[in-house]
Parts: C-alpha cells; sequence; structure tokens
C-alpha cells in the first residue's frame, strides 16, 4: 500500500493541474460570451414587451367588442319595449333607470340622427346633443375618443353608439362607460396575496398623452403623463408618431430616475396607446446571476475532480484487497466459484491460477456428493412404493363410497332441473310482459311531454285575449269603446283591427292546441288498452292465448312506426317506408307482430343514438318472393354489431345496452314470433360503424274474399 501513494499523489496533482486549466477556459468562454448574451436578453425582452402590449391591446378591444354587442341588444329590447307599450317612447326613461342599475353602463340616450334627445332619465344634456363632439365621433365610429369630466376625481369615459330602427326611422341608442371599467382586468383581484413586480408594470396614454391607467403601487394617476412621469417631448414625440401603427419597442427610456424598456401596442378607434415597461436593471440582474452561477460551477468542478482522483486511487489497490478475502474463505473450507477480479495483467494471473485450482477441488467434492445422493435417493424410493401401495388400497374404498353418493345425488339433482326449467319459463314469461308494456308506456310518455311542451302556447293565446278584453272593458266603462276601435294608430291601423287580428291568432293558437291535445288523449287512450289486453292475457294463462286472423303485413309495421314516431321525432330520425300499392296478406297475431317490428325499429333507434352528430335514418322495405313468402327488411346507419358477438345477438338475455335500456329478450322474442308462424328473422348485414340489416321473412297466404 505503502508503494503506490507516491503514484496516487502524482495523480492527484495531475488532475489538479487539469482542472484549474479548465476553469481558466470556462471563464474565458463566459467572458467572450458575455456581449452576445446581453444581446440575446435584449432582444428576449423587446419580444416579449411587444407581445404583451399587443395582448393588452387586443384584450381591450375585446372588452370594447363585447360592450358593443351588449349595447345592440340593449338597443332590441328598446324595440319590444315601444312595441308592447304600443308605440310609446314614455317607458323608455324608466327602463334606463334600470339599466343604469343592472349593467356596467353609466348612462344612456335615444337620439335621431341629428341628435335630439328623445329619452334620457335626466335633463343635464338638454334637448339636443349635437353639438357634442363625443355624438359626432360615436356617430362616425360607433365609438367616441377618450373624454374627461369636469367633475373632480371623475373617471374618464367614452360613448357607444347603436343604430335601430322605429317605426322605419333611424335612431340611435347611445351608452356611457366608464373607462376604469374596459381596465379593470390589469388589477390584481383583490385576494391576491402575491406583492406587485416593481420592475414591471403597463400604462395606457390617449392621443393627448394623458395617463388612462397606472397600477396602484405607482401612486394616485396624474392627469397628464409629463406631470407624472418627467416625460421627455422626445418620447412623448415618438409615442404619437407610432400611434396607429405597427406594435414596436423602445430602449433606454428614462422613467421615474431609471432606465426602462417600453414595449408599444396603440388603437385607432378608440385612440390609445398601451406601454408595457421593464427596468433594465433586471436583464442585467440575469447576467450577473449567469456570472454567479459559473463561478459555483467552477469551484464545484475543482472539488468533483480531486474526489474522483481520490476514487481511482482507492481503486487501484481494490484487487489486492479482494485476493486477501478469497484467499481466508478457501482457508475455511468455502469454494467460490470463480474469482471475479478486474485488475492488471500480472494479477490476473494468479487469479487464473487460484481459479483453476478451485474448480478442481470443487469437481471432486461434488463426485463424492452425488454418490451419497444416489443411495439415499434409492432408500427413498423403496419407501414410496410402499406407501403408494397402501395408498391405492384405501383409494379404490374410498371410491366404492363415492359411486353410491352419485347416485343418491343424481336423482337430487333430476328433481332440480325440472324446478329449474319451470323457474325459467315463468322468468321468460315476465320478461316478455315487461318487454311488451315498456312499448306503450315509452310512447305514452313521450307524447306526454310533447303536450305539456305546447301548453305554454295556449297559456300565451290565452293572455292575449285577456288583455284584449281588459282593453275594451276600460274602454267600455269610460264610454269610449266605440272611439278607441275606431282611432288609429301611427302605422295608419285602427285599434279594433289590431286587437280583431290579435284575437282571430290567439282563437287559432287555442283551437290548434285543443286539436292536438284531443289526438293526444285518443293516442294515450289506445296505447292504455294495449297495456290492459298485456295484462289481462298474463292473468288469464301463462302461455298468451292468440287471436290469429289475416290482415296485411303493413298494418303492424305502420303500427309500429306510429308507437315510436315521437321518440324517433325527438331524436331528428328520419324513417323511409317502402311498402307496395298491392297487400301481402300474412296469417297471425297482430299485436304480436306489431311487437317484433318495435323491437327492431327501437333497437335501430338506439344503435343511431350511440353514433353521435350523426343524421339518423331508418329505412324499412317490404317486398314479395317467388316461394310464396313476403320479406320485410329494416335498414338502420347506426354504430352496427362488432362481427365478433354477431352469432349470439338472438340468445335470450344477450345484451350490449346498458340495464336501464335493454333486457336482452327483445332478438330472442321477436325471432320465436317469427319462426311460430313459418317464418324467420335474420341479421342479414352489419358493419361495424356503418349500420345493420334485420330480415324478417313470413308465408303469404290469401287475403279477405280471395279463392
Amino acid at each position: 500500500m505503502k508503494a503506490i501513494n507516491p503514484l496516487g499523489k502524482k495523480l492527484l496533482l495531475i488532475s489538479g493541474i487539469v482542472l484549474l486549466l479548465f476553469i481558466g477556459q470556462n471563464g474565458t468562454l463566459v467572458l467572450v460570451t458575455s456581449s452576445t448574451l446581453s444581446g440575446y436578453l435584449t432582444e428576449q425582452i423587446s419580444r416579449e414587451l411587444t407581445q404583451k402590449a399587443v395582448e393588452v391591446n387586443q384584450r381591450l378591444l375585446d372588452v370594447v367588442a363585447r360592450k358593443k354587442n351588449l349595447l345592440a341588444l340593449l338597443a332590441a329590447d328598446v324595440n319590444l319595449t315601444i312595441a308592447v307599450k304600443r308605440h310609446r317612447f314614455e317607458a323608455l326613461p324608466s327602463l334606463f333607470a334600470n339599466w343604469r342599475q343592472d349593467t356596467e353602463f353609466q348612462d344612456f340616450l335615444l337620439v335621431t340622427q341629428e341628435g335630439d334627445i328623445i329619452a334620457h332619465p335626466g335633463d343635464e344634456l338638454g334637448s339636443s346633443v349635437a353639438e357634442q363632439d363625443w355624438f359626432a365621433e360615436a356617430r362616425r365610429d360607433g365609438i367616441s375618443r377618450i373624454h374627461y369630466d369636469p367633475a373632480p376625481e371623475a373617471p374618464p369615459f367614452c360613448w357607444l353608439l347603436a343604430p335601430l330602427d322605429i317605426w322605419e326611422v333611424r335612431y340611435y341608442l347611445l351608452a356611457k362607460v366608464n373607462w376604469r371599467e374596459l381596465t379593470a382586468f390589469l388589477d390584481p383581484p383583490p385576494a391576491d396575496v402575491m406583492p406587485p413586480n416593481l420592475n414591471r408594470y403597463t400604462l395606457i396614454l390617449d392621443d393627448r398623452q394623458n395617463i388612462l391607467y397606472q397600477p396602484a403601487f405607482l401612486g394616485q394617476p396624474a392627469t397628464n403623463a409629463v406631470a407624472a412621469f418627467s416625460l421627455g417631448a422626445d418620447f412623448l414625440g415618438r409615442v404619437r408618431g407610432l400611434q396607429g401603427k405597427e406594435p414596436a419597442t423602445l430602449h433606454d427610456v428614462k422613467l421615474l430616475g431609471e432606465e426602462h424598456c417600453v414595449g408599444f401596442a396603440s388603437s385607432r378607434f378608440p385612440s390609445w396607446t398601451v406601454l408595457c415597461l421593464r427596468k433594465e436593471s433586471e436583464a442585467h440582474a440575469i447576467i450577473a446571476k449567469i456570472y454567479r452561477h459559473n463561478t459555483t460551477i467552477s469551484l464545484l468542478l475543482l472539488a468533483f475532480g480531486f474526489t474522483v482522483m481520490f476514487i481511482l486511487l482507492r481503486k487501484l489497490t481494490a484487487p489486492f484487497r479482494q485476493l486477501i478475502q478469497v484467499t481466508n474463505q478457501i482457508s475455511a473450507g468455502k469454494y467460490p466459484d470463480q474469482i471475479q477480479i478486474r485488475a492488471d495483467a500480472e494479477i490476473m494471473q494468479i487469479i487464473a491460477a487460484l481459479n483453476h485450482m478451485i474448480s478442481e477441488v470443487r469437481a471432486q467434492k461434488e463426485q463424492v456428493n452425488k454418490l451419497y445422493d444416489q443411495e439415499k435417493q434409492a432408500a427413498t424410493e423403496l419407501a414410496a412404493s410402499n406407501a403408494m401401495l397402501a395408498k391405492q388400497s384405501a383409494a379404490l374404498q374410498a371410491k366404492n363410497a363415492q359411486v353410491e353418493q352419485a347416485f343418491a345425488e343424481l336423482s337430487a339433482v333430476q328433481e332440480d332441473l325440472l324446478a329449474a326449467e319451470r323457474l325459467a319459463v315463468v322468468g321468460e314469461t315476465s320478461g316478455r310482459v315487461a318487454h311488451e308494456v315498456l312499448n306503450p308506456i315509452t310512447a305514452i310518455m313521450f307524447r306526454v311531454e310533447k303536450d305539456i311542451s305546447r301548453w305554454s302556447d295556449l297559456q300565451d293565446a290565452l293572455t292575449a285575449m285577456a288583455e284584449v278584453v281588459a282593453d275594451w272593458r276600460e274602454q267600455f266603462e269610460q264610454g269610449s269603446l266605440a272611439d278607441y276601435l275606431s282611432t288609429s294608430n301611427e302605422q295608419g291601423a285602427t285599434y279594433g283591427a289590431e286587437d280583431f287580428a290579435l284575437l282571430q291568432k290567439s282563437h287559432e293558437q287555442a283551437k290548434a292546441a285543443a286539436e292536438q291535445r284531443q289526438q293526444n288523449l285518443q293516442f294515450v287512450f289506445t296505447q292504455i288498452q294495449r297495456v290492459i289486453k298485456i295484462i289481462n292475457a298474463l292473468r288469464e294463462s301463462a302461455i298468451t292465448a292468440r287471436t290469429i286472423a289475416t290482415f296485411p303485413v303493413s298494418q303492424p309495421l305502420r303500427e309500429a312506426v306510429d308507437l315510436l314516431d315521437d321518440s324517433l321525432r325527438k331524436r331528428k330520425i328520419t324513417v323511409n317506408t317502402a311498402i307496395p300499392a298491392q297487400p301481402h296478406y300474412v296469417k297471425a297475431d297482430l299485436s304480436e307482430l306489431t311487437q317484433l317490428f318495435t323491437n327492431l325499429l327501437r333497437n335501430a333507434m338506439q344503435s343511431i343514438d350511440k353514433k353521435r352528430d350523426h343524421t339518423g335514418l331508418i329505412s324499412a322495405g317490404i317486398k314479395a318472393t317467388d316461394d310464396g313468402r313476403v320479406e320485410i327488411r329494416i335498414t338502420d346507419n347506426g354504430v352496427g354489431i362488432p362481427r365478433e358477438i354477431q352469432a349470439g345477438i338472438f340468445d335470450q338475455n344477450f345484451t350490449t345496452k346498458e340495464k336501464q335500456e335493454g333486457s336482452g329478450l327483445g332478438l330472442a322474442i321477436s325471432r320465436r314470433f317469427a319462426r311460430e308462424y313459418g317464418g324467420e328473422l335474420l341479421l342479414e348485414k352489419s358493419v361495424e360503424g356503418s349500420g345493420s340489416t334485420f330480415l324478417v321473412i313470413l308465408p303469404v297466404c290469401a287475403g279477405p274474399g280471395e279463392g
């Protein structure tokens, strides 16, 4: 160990020299690239400030646009109010007063094109605003410039204008906007506990360099930017030159005693300039921070280098320490598999000789152990054979007892199977009845929902009729009903004609609602009779007594479409039926075939429901064949059926729907109906993602009056 200490010292000295050279090179590189880094940071700050100014400017424009849209909606409300109040302007001042409380606007005006005031909650503006500069600006651009109220501490304001036509005459609705509400998004929320960034902030100036916005930490806003920040005439001239042009950036602008980088963005209508400022000292602080980090990294690299050299020195002596440990194990009688030590060639020769000696000793020891294990295994196998014979004898006796018990259990299982079969029949019958009752109940629910939705139309008609009657009663009590009915309004029509037209329209709406309600009640009555029939059939017998009759196969198909009509309309699903003029008669129970087609149509409807953002289409066609049969195909453009489950869709209780959507009995019952009348129900085609086609085949019979 002492022999290699000088070598370790030399290695440590060489590594120290190399690390010092590396640190010197690194410092030189930092000095060379400092100017490039400074330029890059300046360019990056310019982009950030310009982008920030553009974003603030765009948000201001968005706020103005939203308020313009709100004013347009209020203008429509003015038209509606005048129409409801029978073309009277007297209701507008109270309406404007309510708006001032419910909206963010400060004031409202309704004026003519010449500026004469038609409606205003107060009288401080006189009778006309034609001479006001803001009226001319708002009439020209839809929004005025920023103006200032002479009242002390009053915020800047601007006027928005929305045109509206009343009786084909153009008027203007004007709304006064508090400028500070437009810039509210720039102020942090009251709950924000983060301190403001004093190195970055935003200012907004109008076209006369008046301050429209400044952050709260700068103090009370001043009227003019020159007074607030001691801005030079050269800087203000550059600001005026940038107004209405593309966003830009200025550097080395001195504000509040410090140099700033300023990003500009401006708007023409209304005219303002957004200034996003950032202190130049912040960028210099970043460069200084990089210098400090570089020095720290260099010192860490120096410490790391010395640590690595110490580890390398330790690694040089590691093979000798490991060889001593291996020789101690051999002396104790423990032979390792192989000595795995990485070392120089001379040491590896010693390790190879030791490995060869260990291999020979281990081979001899393993041969002795193998002979001993063979003798021990032979004795164990002999004892196991004797035990196996005794076990086989006991197993034969147990088998005989099991055979006797199996005969007894077989009889009990046969009894259980008979009971289970009877329960299965009862369960299938109950599931079928529940499935059939669900169809009319669902149709009744959708028809009642539709009738409830139309109740508001009837109520509106009755309300309108009541208002006309109330007006007539008031005129009649005053003895002026005849004069009222013959009086003409501004449009030239008499109030009597106008009221009679309103009564006629209300009468038609009430009549249509009553006729629709009568149809809905008749439909509900029919479906309730169907439910009663199903329940009575279940009460009479577990096996439903069929009523076999002869009828066109199109009849149950039409009834099924009518039954699901409300559900189909609600889902906007179109049903195309191709029914030939010559009827094709079948002999069966009408309600069972109606149930068959209803199940197929409902499955098609639910398959389309699963395919969102899709126009639903169901096709149902009837076609006769040459072998005395009729084919009914029902095709949908739903999600289709995956190929791997198509073989099992007719099995009882098989379903891919949610629990509340299906029980798995519909297709099984439908196929049973078709087969009981000598027909068949098949899945003719199904493409996953495109839709499915089901084919119903029934034998044709002679119709009434045919031989």
